[in-house]
């Protein structure tokens, strides 16, 4: 079986045409809620679903969030930086759990990753993260000293790195797949091909222009 994006859900992307139907249609931009609600919608694609980076990233699930909490602070507040990064350590969890609710075949397991130091400015600064994590954001992390470096990958080529054992991986393509056999089932019309020339809020929603 191919997994590229395209091929991999050719049995799914008919699509209505939207542009016979209406030029505005009423939107919501965020799918998890629509899928939620149990309400119809129609989320819109620029190109075919699963195209880019949608199912062509390597599959790593991890808990970090860009950028960092120090720098999100000094943005916002701690605890509006507190909250954002949360929301990374709590991503992994609901992924599982929608993963196995949903019986999505996706290669999901947890193998941890490994996160190379390109050079030793690096590695203290992972070894710094290390000792000084946040409070109430501490996340289990194993430093992995440059001359230890083959137990986890067979290079010279970094200055160690750490290991995070709760990350994860899955098959991008076979996930998305089971996401948008999900969104259908529940009654969403995904149209592809179809970009959004405009965006205006409504109330509380926005109307998405298409050409």
């Amino acid at each position: 079986m191919r997994y590229d994006g395209y091929y991999i859900l050719s049995d799914l992307l008919e699509t209505p045409n939207l542009a016979q139907r209406s030029k505005d249609y009423l939107y919501y931009l965020v799918r998890r809620y629509v899928y939620r609600a149990r309400k119809p919608r129609n989320p819109a694609n620029t190109s075919a679903s699963a195209a880019g980076c949608s199912s062509r990233n390597g599959g790593q699930v991890s808990t970090s969030i860009k950028p960092s909490f120090t720098a999100l602070s000094g943005r916002h507040n701690e605890q509006t930086a507190l909250g954002i990064r949360r929301e990374g350590l709590q991503a992994l969890d609901y992924i599982e759990d929608l993963i196995r609710a949903e019986n999505i075949d996706c290669d999901w397991a947890r193998v941890g990753r490994y996160h190379a130091a390109h050079n030793p400015r690096q590695y203290e600064a992972l070894a710094d993260f290390h000792k000084n994590q946040p409070k109430g954001l501490e996340v289990p992390m194993e430093m992995v000293p440059r001359a230890e470096q083959h137990r986890e990958i067979p290079t010279d080529r970094y200055y160690g790195g750490a290991i995070y054992p709760r990350h994860a991986k899955l098959h991008p393509g076979k996930y998305h797949l089971g996401l948008l056999r999900m969104a259908r089932g529940a009654g969403v019309q995904v149209v592809d091909h179809c970009p959004a020339t405009a965006i205006q809020r409504d109330g509380q929603r926005f109307r998405v222009k298409t050409p």
